[in-house]
């Protein structure tokens, strides 16, 4: 499996909740830093989060839109993410997803609102006519 192909497969298995293969492409020394803090340190440690994971959280979509490679063992992913806790949520996010050996050995997420806006737009005026 190619390094493109790893990356979607570790964000469907989010929705389908099946993590039984994460160790063939995951190494054991990983090093996850999720967006809101939180770091994993080593296969165990990520284990752990994903089953706390499934335990309260439901994904309801993690929408890759682009995968961009860097070179050719590190990749910037852009996607949006919905799931749903206590309450429904959403964010659009960036992952820069690092691998060594064909697994993956680092991953850095980054967050942003999906929401945006322009408060600067003229009326009647597009980014294609002035």
């Amino acid at each position: 499996m190619d390094n493109t192909a790893i990356i979607k497969k570790y964000f469907q298995s989010w929705l389908t909740r099946d993590f039984s293969d994460l160790d063939t492409y995951i190494d054991e020394k990983i090093i996850y830093r999720e967006c809101y803090g939180p770091i994993y340190i080593g296969l165990d440690e990520l284990h752990q989060f994903i089953d706390n994971m499934m335990n309260r959280q439901k994904v309801l979509n993690w929408r890759i839109d682009k995968i961009l490679p860097t070179d050719k063992n590190t990749y910037t992913v852009l996607w949006y993410f919905h799931a749903v806790e206590h309450t429904e949520y959403d964010f659009d996010g960036a992952s820069i997803i690092q691998f060594k050996d064909n697994k993956i050995i680092d991953v850095a997420e980054y967050q942003s609102k999906h929401e945006t806006f322009r408060p600067f737009k003229k009326e009647g005026k597009n980014e294609f006519n002035n």
